[in-house]
């Protein structure tokens, strides 16, 4: 009986909060997709050009496609695919 409520006892004490993940990892992806953009946009010269936009992924990662272009044209960036 002793060690039972040892055991409840070190469980209590040393239990540590439990927070659930504020981000999931694929919003994680997407803030560091508008970083990138946003690292690259002092190199892009003029924003009233169009650029030629390719886009080169493995076919998993072609759902990403839309949130480049989105960051772009977000920042003023016109794309032409």
């Amino acid at each position: 009986m002793k060690r039972i409520i040892l055991i409840i006892a070190a469980f209590l004490v040393f239990q540590s909060p439990i927070e659930a993940q504020t981000k999931t990892n694929l919003d994680l992806v997407y803030d560091l997709i508008d970083r990138s953009i946003s690292k690259t946009e002092p190199f892009i010269n003029q924003k009233n050009n169009t650029y030629h936009f390719v886009y080169t992924s493995p076919d998993s990662y072609s759902f990403l496609k839309s949130s480049v272009v989105n960051s772009y044209i977000s920042k003023g960036i016109s794309l032409k695919e």
